[in-house]
């Protein structure tokens, strides 16, 4: 390869070096500024309804809890969604959409508005009934979402916490419940930070890369037949 060739392959991978090195740390601030935003400190949720199976023509009560240990009280709208073939019979004070009051087998989601204190927890409960599962369904469940504020704008942005009630299917084998302790032993998905620090890793091995091409290039320079004619004659 001449030197000309290892000039131009040099700076493409700078090139390319300097790029994905600032798309990756555009990528940590963002992802470090989103991690900022998403929930505000000492709030979480859950949902259950106390048992592990159903069936067709099962009654199950869900009831859902937004804690804050945090020191600041929040407002949230609290959303519980069942799937489409389970009919919402009890959701007191709840709203569907967040515009109209739940009623039996009209409507799949039931919304509260909450303030929930520091040091306190907000609950509500959602009355429902199975109906007719379908074939190719695992499991049935049902989730709960907690978006911040409320009115109209609420449920536009994207929830900040969600948590899930999942039970089995009477005689239904859900495979992902056989492979437990596999799924117990295989890898964490990989997280944004790990992957920014991967491919910080990655860029200094290209940066390595193109220094070493550099000393290449110099090195061929000091061999070439001019530089050689040049010490000949300094030395004549």
């Amino acid at each position: 390869m001449g030197v000309q060739k290892l000039k131009t392959v040099a700076a493409t991978m700078a090139s390319i070096a300097a790029a994905g090195l600032i798309c990756l740390l555009a990528l940590g601030g963002a992802a470090t500024s989103a991690a900022a935003a998403e929930v505000p400190t000492g709030l979480s949720v859950t949902i259950t309804d106390g048992v592990d199976e159903v069936t067709a023509g099962s009654d199950v009560t869900y009831t859902a809890e937004l804690s804050n240990t945090g020191s600041d009280p929040v407002t949230a709208t609290l959303v519980v969604t069942v799937p489409g073939y389970v009919e919402i019979t009890a959701a007191d004070g709840a709203e569907s959409d967040g515009t109209e009051s739940v009623t039996a087998a009209t409507a799949t989601d039931a919304a509260w508005v909450v303030t929930v204190e520091p040091g306190a927890v907000a609950t509500v409960a959602v009355g429902a009934r199975v109906g007719e599962i379908p074939a190719d369904e695992l499991r049935v469940t049902t989730l709960v979402s907690v978006y911040l504020g409320d009115g109209d704008d609420a449920r536009a942005a994207a929830p900040v916490i969600r948590s899930a009630d999942a039970n089995t299917i009477e005689g239904v084998t859900d495979p992902a419940a056989v492979a437990t302790s596999q799924e117990a032993d295989a890898p964490d998905t990989m997280s944004v930070g790990a992957a920014v620090m991967i491919g910080a890793a990655a860029l200094v091995f290209l940066a390595l890369v193109v220094m070493i091409l550099l000393l290449i290039i110099r090195s061929k320079r000091g061999r070439s037949p001019e530089n050689a004619r040049g010490r000949r004659s300094s030395r004549d």
